[in-house]
């Protein structure tokens, strides 16, 4: 979970096809004690609603914890876990987290490929930029250069999996939290994009290659370069 956003984005008026502008930092996520069912305010009738409960976290696409349970991360054995590693969404579907990748990162106004996508007949494994193990498990995303924008949800790393991801090249946010659920992940390209929580890139203890050449960095890039094992 993201419990802070920097000042510097909201001042970015034509980000997020000009809804920074029109909205200020909603458009980027919704403040802590309110959601919206894309995280953000998309536009005048999708507005970001206060919550009964208040959460310290930005982006909440539901109210309350009733959808979070606790879960131990490799980071523990590092020492004591951050607010971020103690909580997670429960797993879903591989078919479940592309469709919420796909409706964050505006798919159906923004991509420049989807084929394949959201379509309920196709295999996952036949859609654009995925490829699968012989066990129908996906271990590929390639979606650079493709036109995504807006946030990579936090969900994208409980694809298990997933041993190469390309998001190089895209008008869009991805923040290193939870990494560690990609246990197989090995290789991730992110180069040409905003990353924050770089702290948390710690926790990818199988990661091998990491390219984040021209991207926007928060975090303190360098010590976890090197916590890396492999």
């Amino acid at each position: 979970m993201i419990t802070g956003l920097p000042a510097g984005l909201c001042a970015k008026e034509n980000w997020m096809e000009g809804n920074v502008g029109k909205f200020g930092c909603n458009a980027i996520l919704c403040p802590p004690g309110s959601y919206s069912p894309n995280g953000r305010q998309i536009s005048d009738l999708n507005p970001c609603l206060p919550c009964r409960t208040v959460t310290p976290y930005y982006g909440m696409t539901f109210c309350g914890d009733e959808y979070l349970r606790p879960t131990a991360f490799p980071s523990q054995q590092r020492g004591t876990p951050t607010p971020t590693e103690q909580w997670i969404r429960e797993d879903q579907s591989e078919r479940d987290i592309l469709s919420l990748v796909f409706t964050q990162t505006l798919g159906t106004r923004s991509w420049i490929n989807s084929d394949g996508w959201m379509d309920s007949n196709r295999d996952v494994c036949d859609w654009y930029g995925i490829v699968c193990n012989g066990e129908g498990s996906i271990k590929e995303v390639d979606l650079g250069s493709n036109g995504l924008r807006g946030t990579l949800p936090l969900e994208f790393y409980q694809l298990k999996k997933l041993e190469r991801a390309v998001l190089s090249n895209n008008d869009m946010v991805i923040v290193f939290s939870g990494i560690g659920q990609a246990e197989s992940l090995r290789e991730l390209f992110v180069s040409g994009t905003d990353t924050y929580d770089t702290a948390s890139i710690r926790q990818a203890l199988q990661l091998s290659v990491l390219d984040i050449s021209n991207s926007t960095l928060e975090g303190e890039m360098v010590g976890d370069i090197f916590a890396l094992v492999n």
